[in-house]
């Protein structure tokens, strides 16, 4: 399955939030094999070192 990159940064972001959580597991039906956009499987996210570099 392909979740775009938007996506990820926003569950990052979200969950990252709350202290302790610093990276966040991606699975989707219980099963990993994510891939980004890019075509690169996505085990967890973290969040993004820089927000609001890409145009709205």
């Amino acid at each position: 399955m392909v979740i775009p990159q938007t996506v990820l940064d926003s569950l990052a972001l979200t969950l990252t939030e709350q202290m302790g959580i610093e990276k966040v597991s991606i699975q989707v039906n219980g099963e990993a094999g994510v891939q980004s956009e890019s075509g690169q499987e996505v085990e967890e996210v973290t969040r993004p070192t820089m927000l609001n570099v890409r145009p709205l």
